[in-house]
């Protein structure tokens, strides 16, 4: 059985996005009426915001683990954020940032490589697997 106390403890343990708290009250097997009444309470007592979610979410994906705009978008997507939210939140990011995370993917991955011709496809996909665009990846590594 879910109480209230439950899902806002839920809620509260981390940003959510609307549609991760949906899936979990779903498990639950509660009526889409009751899931939608929840999911507006939640969002009055301020436990549940799309936006909030999305900047947290980019915001580490970005200084944590590196991530380019394009792995962010397709991971926010996937975590039920709409596009104008996505699209927002990413264009508040600052230019520099992407390059300076390129540039700190470049040296991670030059510390277990040698940059030679051979090589030079690799870590290009290497960058483009962490979701940077081409045009970007290219202008960082003609830096080096």
């Amino acid at each position: 059985m879910v109480t209230p106390a439950k899902i806002r403890k839920f809620c509260a343990f981390q940003d959510r996005s609307m549609a991760e708290v949906k899936a979990k009250l779903k498990d639950y097997l509660l009526p889409n009426e009751d899931i939608e009444i929840i999911i507006n309470q939640l969002i009055d007592e301020g436990f549940l915001n799309d936006e909030r979610f999305a900047v947290g979410f980019a915001m580490s994906k970005l200084h944590a683990k590196g991530w380019g705009y394009a792995k962010i978008k397709y991971h926010l997507y996937q975590k039920g954020i709409s596009n104008e939210i996505i699209n927002k939140v990413l264009s508040d990011v600052d230019l520099t940032e992407w390059d300076h995370q390129i540039q700190r993917n470049i040296e991670k991955w030059k510390r277990t490589n040698e940059l030679t011709q051979t090589t030079y496809p690799k870590l290009v996909r290497f960058l483009a697997g962490k979701g940077f665009k081409l045009t970007e990846i290219m202008r960082n590594i003609k830096q080096q």
